[in-house]
């Protein structure tokens, strides 16, 4: 469901206050009543400086996602694709340039959603067992690790 047309109730659970005298946004939460392009851009450069970050190749201070919910991300990613395959599409016929967008996987959006909504913790999200892998666990978990860690980690999966 791409969030192109208004809704009729705030996806954050909201009381039924409903919408902003100008029906733009919720009364509780501030949520838009429809996410534009431009702010589906924004969101999926929030997500994708998380990975940049985490890969040294962005500064600190990523853009907050503000409390957005997993479907906002999700219908954020795809708003931007399917505007990027109409462009695509008229510079075919067209035969001028465009330009696209880097649009993040599902599973960084699942990630960034985790790291927004979960405090770092020495309790696990998820542990399920991994199949016959002698009683050890899949875990999900979000820890603070401070930068002599993540080096530390870094040069054990190196090594």
């Amino acid at each position: 469901m791409l969030m192109l047309e208004k809704l009729d109730n705030c996806p954050h659970g909201c009381p039924d206050d409903g919408w902003s005298y100008d029906g733009q946004t919720c009364r509780t939460c501030g949520y838009p009543a429809a996410m534009t392009k431009e702010r589906a851009h924004e969101i999926v450069v929030a997500i994708c400086d998380l990975a940049f970050i985490s890969m040294g190749l962005g500064q600190r201070g990523a853009r907050r996602l503000g409390g957005l919910s997993l479907r906002a991300m999700l219908d954020a990613k795809a708003i931007v694709e399917a505007s990027d395959a109409q462009v695509r599409a008229a510079a075919r016929e067209t035969g001028v340039g465009y330009t696209t967008h880097t649009v993040p996987d599902d599973r960084l959006i699942a990630a960034a959603y985790v790291l927004e909504h979960y405090q770092p913790s020495d309790d696990a999200i998820l542990a399920v067992p991994y199949g016959d892998f002698g009683g050890k666990n899949r875990v999900l978990a979000v820890v603070a690790m401070d930068d002599a860690d993540l080096a530390a980690n870094a040069e054990k999966e190196d090594g």
